[in-house]
């Protein structure tokens, strides 16, 4: 036991240090429309298809997913100093934007994807507060969002990674696109409509495989996944970072390793083990070796499911759509077999 806590502590140590690096951005043509995020990027090229008035760009590279922690480079400065509209995630995701955009332009255009996104709002509920902002608006509300913080009482800012509520981010990016735009607001409202049929289509497919899997219980790498346990119903129950992009420490694992043998994982069948933990779930960023080390030790399947914060420098318009059923197809597959018992201690692994 001590043993495989010392190695899932190496893993973690040795992806803290390796995690958090940064490439320089493209500068961007005046006019031009820049988005902070890749699946922000994503979801506004669709929305803006057909529309030559404007070029949609990236400001942080597609590889590097969430910017928790992205300072920006001159490059990004010079970016943001050309744009004529900013497109961003929203919900404290960007908190280098205030100090940034003071800097480079602090009269930009600016577009809240999330809407602050309340909860319920995907579901119809309570409405979005603002979807156009100016820097002294996004400075209020990181400031608001830095006291809380993510994961202390804040907002969860990863609502692209469910099919959900990315559909409620651009149908809040088209409107607001429409405002600013008038003569595309037709065909914006058209394009998204479209995407978000689509979008609309697989958060029903996930509803349906949580009813016929009987809404398992997980543990997850970190917070990404909460949308998409929304979206399909099943139920995080425990997450291996504490903190997002915080290695967790050698007793946050013997802990997750004592949690997974109490909770009907270790070696049970029939109804008691599906009640009980199912699976661990890790996104492509996150520390895989490490979630599969804990999968080892705890007899629990191990399964990579991409909530699409990152892509290719020039990725196809279905390009999410894509991935979101290839992850549909993981959790179907990974759900739909019987639980898997726990390995003997002391056996090879």
């Amino acid at each position: 036991m001590k043993r495989a806590l010392f190695k899932l502590a190496l893993a973690a140590a040795i992806f803290s240090l390796t995690a958090g690096l940064a490439w320089p951005a493209p500068a961007l043509a005046a006019g031009d429309i820049l988005c902070t995020t890749f699946p922000v990027y994503l979801f506004t090229k669709n929305i803006t298809r057909g529309r030559d008035a404007y070029k949609v760009n990236l400001l942080i590279p597609g590889h590097l997913g969430c910017p928790h922690d992205y300072a920006p480079t001159p490059a990004d400065l010079e970016s943001l100093s050309r744009a004529e509209i900013l497109v961003m995630n929203g919900l404290g995701l960007e908190t280098f934007l205030p100090r940034a955009l003071k800097v480079a332009k602090p009269a930009l255009k600016i577009i809240d994807a999330s809407g602050g996104l309340a909860p319920g709002a995907a579901d119809g509920g309570e409405p979005p507060a603002r979807l156009l902002l100016g820097l002294s608006d996004l400075a209020a509300g990181a400031a608001y969002e830095g006291s809380r913080g993510h994961g202390h009482g804040g907002p969860n800012p990863h609502i692209f990674a469910a099919p959900g509520t990315a559909a409620v981010m651009v149908g809040h990016i088209a409107e607001a696109l429409a405002g600013l735009d008038p003569e595309g607001a037709g065909l914006y409202r058209r394009n998204a409509e479209i995407l978000m049929n689509d979008l609309s289509a697989q958060a029903a497919a996930l509803r349906r495989l949580g009813a016929e899997v009987n809404h398992p219980e997980v543990i997850a790498s970190h917070s990404v996944f909460d949308y998409l346990a929304r979206d399909m119903g099943f139920k995080v129950v425990a997450t291996i970072e504490e903190e997002d992009g915080v290695a967790p420490s050698a007793a946050r694992l013997g802990e997750l390793v004592a949690l997974a043998g109490t909770s009907g994982a270790a070696g049970t069948s029939g109804a008691a083990a599906e009640k009980g933990l199912r699976a661990i779930l890790v996104d492509p960023e996150g520390n895989v070796e490490l979630a599969r080390t804990l999968g080892a030790e705890t007899g629990l399947p191990v399964a990579v499911i991409d909530p699409v914060a990152s892509g290719p420098a020039d990725p196809p318009l279905d390009y999410y759509q894509k991935v979101m059923a290839a992850d549909i197809d993981v959790l179907t597959r990974l759900f739909s077999r019987p639980p898997a018992a726990a390995p003997r201690r002391g056996a090879k692994k």
